[in-house]
This record gives structure tokens, sequence and C-alpha cells, in this order.
């Protein structure tokens, strides 16, 4: 997950669980990975801070097997058959066997056939609680392609990172805007403490994340930390 972020435009920042003990009062978004072993040594602290964190506004994603936010939030699920998956009437695809169906949580993405849902989101204070039913992040670095599973004939299916609509993207965008523009060839990015400079090397305009403008080619802008733009 920490890959597709920075591709996405965001600067993720890996983080301790004293950090998340103290409160992560500097953060919107928390990701957490599959780890299958925490059950072992549960911490009941941390998962109240989880709690807390969700609960005054920050928004918690998490892949399947994330087992600290699986305790803290009581998210329920069951294994499944790989299908493929439809979001915004786009059909996925993945790299994995061990996918489940969530049961915690209103869906917001069903696996194909079945109608049980890949991934769900629930409120909870004024925070959100984000669960995958698969591990998002494997899917970015996964080095085979998936197949189209035998029940889906000639249905359009695409690999996650290919879909045109993809969910954990719009998650990210819900709960933050990107510090800088997403990952594209031939366009450079720089990020400073008063702003970040954007250069475009292609003949071609970009449009500017998070800006109205667009940027045309062989050109750049500097967009100072309030969102103002100069254009070169």
């Amino acid at each position: 997950m920490y890959r597709f972020c920075c591709d996405l435009g965001y600067a993720p920042e890996p983080v301790e669980k004293e950090q998340v003990l103290a409160g992560l009062k500097d953060f919107d978004v928390l990701l957490i990975p599959a780890d299958d072993c925490y059950h072992a040594e549960r911490d009941e602290r941390l998962e109240s801070a989880l709690r807390l964190f969700a609960g005054r506004g920050g928004t918690v994603i998490h892949s399947a097997g994330a087992e600290a936010a699986e305790f803290a939030f009581d998210i329920r699920k069951q294994r499944t058959e790989n299908t493929g998956y439809h979001y915004c009437e786009e059909g996925g695809l993945l790299s994995t066997e061990t996918v489940y169906a969530m049961q915690t949580g209103e869906a917001a993405a069903y696996w194909c056939g079945s109608n049980l849902a890949a991934a769900t989101m629930m409120n909870i204070g004024q925070g959100k609680v984000c669960s995958f039913g698969f591990m998002p992040g494997y899917q970015y670095i996964a080095k085979k392609a998936p197949h189209v599973p035998p029940q889906q004939r000639n249905n359009a299916l695409y690999p996650f990172t290919h879909m045109e609509h993809n969910l954990f993207r719009d998650w990210l965008l819900q709960a933050s805007a990107p510090d800088q523009q997403p990952a594209l060839k031939d366009v450079e990015c720089a990020s400073f403490e008063n702003g970040r400079i954007i250069v475009n090397h292609r003949s071609t305009p970009i449009r500017l994340s998070g800006q109205a403008q667009v940027l045309a080619g062989h050109s750049c802008v500097w967009i100072d930390r309030h969102g103002k733009e100069i254009f070169a």
C-alpha cells in the first residue's frame, strides 16, 4: 500500500505503535496491512487507540488479515471464492486465491456471482473504517497477471491497478487530498515546506491534482501551501 500511495501523489509516513498510542493527531488516514500473527500478542491499548483515531474523524483503511483493525472494530469475514469483483459497474480481477466476504459495514464492492461484499465501509464516530476482503497492496506489486474465472466467460474484467475506478484511490481521496502530483512519466515533482513545483516535460498538457488548472506541455508551475499557482 505504501508504493501505491506514492504513485497516487501521497507522501505516506510509516508509524510505530507508540505513535498510534499517542493519538496520531497530525494524521487523517491510517493504513493497516495484513498481519496474521497479531492475535498471538493482542494489545488492547492499540485497539482502543484505533477506535479513538476513527472516532475523532480519522479514516482507517485496512487490508484483509489486518487483525489489529479486525479486533478493534469487530470486523467479521468469511472465506469465499475469488470470482472477480464489481465496483462502480466495472469488473476487477485479483492475483490471489485468498479472499473474503466481508460481513461488517456497508458494501462498497461485490464478489461476482454471489454478490457478497468484497469491501465494506462503516462510520465510527466522526470517522470511517474501510475494509478490504483482499490485499490491495499485493495486487499492486503482483508479478503475474490474473486469469479471468471460467464462470465469467467473456465478461470484461480488469486487473486491480488497471481499473478506471479504483476503490483504494477513491477511499484515499475521500479522506485526504494528495500531497503532490500523482506519478506520471516525464513529469517531475518536488515538495517543500512552503509549496511544491511541478515540471511537465511532455509536449501535451496534464491536469493538476487538486487544482482547477491544467499545466501546458514543456512548462512548470509553483503551487504554494495555500494552493496559489504561479505558472512559468
